[in-house]
């Protein structure tokens, strides 16, 4: 997979937003990026716009999220996972030994941990269901 080092500008958009990218300025700068804060006339030197504020980091990465994802169930499929692709689940069931997915095509799939990567939704889940909620975890 390509990485490509890339600086980045992290934009204050409001005057509200300033509070919280100070805290995020302060923050990296202790875990030892190199990070520089710009002022609102610092950015109008240096751009064509203005905004409240901004963090100029140096020496972020950049990569493709598609084949970062690709990748990432290749070497977690290699250590057992099973991934169900466009599989619309109906109903969920917990159990001491696991979770079973009900489908809407009629299978079932049992383990003992689910992930849902849905970017819509997920099956409807009443929180009885869920009585451990560590055991599924929901990506959007």
């Amino acid at each position: 997979m390509r990485v490509e080092r890339k600086t980045s500008l992290y934009l204050a958009s409001r005057k509200s937003d300033v509070t919280k990218l100070r805290k995020e300025y302060d923050t990296r700068k202790a875990f030892g990026f190199y990070v520089e804060y710009l002022e609102a006339k610092d950015i109008k030197s240096r751009a064509s716009f203005t905004v409240p504020g901004a963090i100029l980091s140096y020496g972020d990465a950049q990569v493709d999220p598609y084949r970062l994802m690709h990748q990432l169930l290749e070497a977690a499929k290699k250590r057992g996972l099973r991934v169900y692709d466009r599989s619309e689940v109906s109903k969920m069931e917990l159990s001491a030994d696991g979770v079973v997915l009900h489908l809407g095509s009629g299978s079932r799939i049992n383990g003992q941990r689910v992930v849902f990567c849905d970017r819509l939704r997920i099956p409807a889940i009443s929180q009885t269901e869920c009585r451990r909620p560590h055991e599924h975890v929901r990506i959007n």
